[in-house]
């Protein structure tokens, strides 16, 4: 089982949860966020300066041996809605 979370943070860097979703089927999940990260590529950011709003999008995986994958997106009122959509 995996999840996926979207995540606002905010400019003192504290996450709020704004919807989560597991999945029974590690491969959908997998394939979602592979998906989301790809067509949003081009808001997302590799550094982030403190103070910047942001959109988290994480894969949390179950096992204790595994990483976690998460990707920050620039913040927009409208993404973060499609993104929510879409989860």
């Amino acid at each position: 089982m995996l999840d996926i979370s979207l995540k606002t943070v905010d400019e003192n860097e504290e996450e709020e949860i704004v919807k989560h979703h597991s999945f029974q089927d590690e491969g959908e999940a997998k394939d979602l966020y592979y998906k989301l990260t790809e067509d949003y590529s081009e808001q997302s950011v590799p550094f982030f300066e403190k103070g910047e709003k942001l959109i988290k999008i994480e894969l949390v995986k179950k096992e204790p041996d595994e990483m976690d994958s998460e990707c920050y997106l620039e913040y927009s009122r409208e993404l973060l809605h499609s993104l929510s959509e879409r989860i």
